[in-house]
């Protein structure tokens, strides 16, 4: 489950460390809520009061904020907001701006130092189970300046190669680093069957393009980029602009994406989401032109553009110059985004994966049953197994890529020739360590061990006779059994499973 692009561009919010007050803010202004919500998260965060350093989860909550993140998605779910997290694994020094950050080692990343937070943070994102977008670097190409040398702790100026130092030398060492760190966070998450997670990267304003200060190549896509396996969306903030802050020129919405959209459109067709898009200005100028403007030629000229979060906060108009909207403009971005039919504000989330179904034989022989997901062992069992017969489908498994999908593990007995199944890790435990006659044959498919939407109880009986299990999804079988059968001790409810 995760977000796709829709028909529509999705509208969004980005907040800058003021969520508490912006979203409610913004939402009140414009009249609607938006279909995505951006934030930054930090990975550690340092106490500006203490001194003292701290790892942040998705439960964590952040400073003066009264919601962890993952409240936070909730309650924007429950008005049909998907939230966006960059985790900031932060490499940037923002002390100009008086915000002192703590900087990560992605040496120390890659060789497993923040485990035990990375594994924190992926099984708190699948118990969440909603859809939630994640990333782990705010404009990466930007971070990039500040990992290069045999410690990924130095500036291009501080070292003389800027290839030998880490994994191909001939890629650059910071791209390489970037790359692998999408990787290996991803994998976690993945491992944790955090697939309610989609991943977005972003660069940013004026990426890979040629007249942009201190443009980097080694930036580009075809180094960085982890590939479509790892990440979901991709793309860059953009800043427009009547005059920029230190008096320049003009600066459009082409200026600030078309070299960074090519870049990307032509490595992966993969959506693409600008996570921070800025309106610069004084604070005085009516930008309306200019958003409508912007508005009209983002659809019109970058199709390939899924999502934005607009910056209309009081910490980008401080500290970047982009005034919240405000007086005419309010009218204008409703007219240009919210009446505008290229744009939307509801996700569009992906079907989720159905699971094989798992075939039940009956044993004439012994008096007891036999479950498989794996149409090749139906087969093989329908063709050579005449003591068995095809009951058919008795309920479907869950995808194993599922949210909240857990093995369901298999046993033979060697002793009555039958198989028995238990979703309990503590239950495979026991088995593997006190009975003998049971040869552990791994997982035989997937269900889910607790109960979610549409999803059905797969009930559990003990045959004293046979000391074998039967398993039903049928309620009206259960009775049956129950009510008729001696023999068969009822023992609850064994694991969930998706309906036929």
């Amino acid at each position: 489950m995760t977000v796709i692009q829709g028909d529509g561009i999705y509208t969004g919010w980005f907040s800058l460390g003021e969520i508490e007050s912006g979203s409610p803010d913004f939402i009140e202004a414009t009249g609607a809520q938006p279909a995505l919500i951006h934030i930054h998260h930090d990975f550690l965060r340092l106490n500006p009061d203490t001194g003292e350093t701290a790892f942040q989860t998705f439960e964590t909550v952040q400073d003066d904020a009264i919601r962890s993140p993952l409240q936070l998605a909730e309650e924007l779910a429950a008005d049909g907001t998907v939230l966006a997290v960059t985790w900031s694994m932060e490499q940037l020094d923002f002390s100009e701006f008086g915000i002192e950050e703590v900087r990560i080692n992605f040496r120390e990343l890659l060789a497993g130092a923040y485990d035990e937070v990375l594994h924190q943070g992926a099984e708190e994102i699948a118990r969440y189970g909603g859809p939630i977008l994640l990333n782990i670097l705010a404009e990466f190409d930007v971070q990039m300046q500040f990992l290069h040398g045999p410690d990924a702790d130095r500036t291009a100026d501080e070292v003389d190669d800027l290839f030998v130092h880490y994994g191909d030398p001939v890629l650059p060492d910071a791209a390489e680093l970037v790359r692998d760190a999408y990787r290996y966070v991803i994998d976690i998450f993945d491992a944790a069957g955090a697939d309610n997670a989609t991943w977005f990267m972003y660069a940013a304003s004026d990426y890979m393009s040629p007249e942009a200060i201190d443009v980097d190549p080694n930036a580009a896509p075809a180094f960085v980029y982890p590939g479509d396996d790892y990440v979901d969306w991709v793309g860059q903030s953009v800043g427009v602009s009547y005059t920029l802050l230190g008096g320049a020129d003009d600066k459009s919405l082409e200026d600030g994406l078309a070299f960074g959209y090519a870049a990307w459109t032509a490595i992966t067709d993969n959506p693409v989401f600008i996570p921070e898009l800025a309106f610069q200005g004084d604070g005085e100028t009516d930008r309306s032109p200019l958003l409508r403007e912007t508005m009209a030629a983002l659809p019109e000229f970058f199709p390939a553009v899924g999502a934005f979060a607009l910056t209309d906060n009081e910490n980008g108009a401080a500290l970047f110059g982009t005034p919240r909207l405000a007086g005419p403009e309010i009218n204008t971005w409703r007219e240009a985004v919210l009446d505008n039919p290229a744009y939307t504000d509801m996700v569009v989330l992906s079907e989720p994966t159905p699971g094989p179904a798992v075939f039940r034989f009956f044993n004439a022989d012994t008096g007891v049953h036999f479950y498989t997901a794996s149409a090749a062992e139906r087969s093989l069992v329908a063709e050579t197994l005449p003591a068995f017969a095809d009951e058919g489908a008795a309920f479907r498994a869950a995808d194993a890529e599922a949210p909240g999908a857990t093995p369901v593990f298999r046993f033979f007995n060697r002793e009555t020739g039958v198989h028995f199944y238990t979703a309990d890790p503590a239950e495979r435990d026991a088995v593997i360590g006190t009975l003998d006659a049971f040869v552990f044959e791994g997982t035989g498919f997937h269900a889910y061990d607790t109960p979610a939407e549409d999803t059905v109880p797969v009930f559990r009986f003990f045959n004293a006779e046979t000391g074998a299990h039967f398993y039903t999804a049928d309620p009206a079988e259960r009775d049956l059994v129950s009510d008729t059968i001696d023999a068969f001790t009822f023992e609850g409810t064994a694991f969930y499973a998706d309906p036929l």
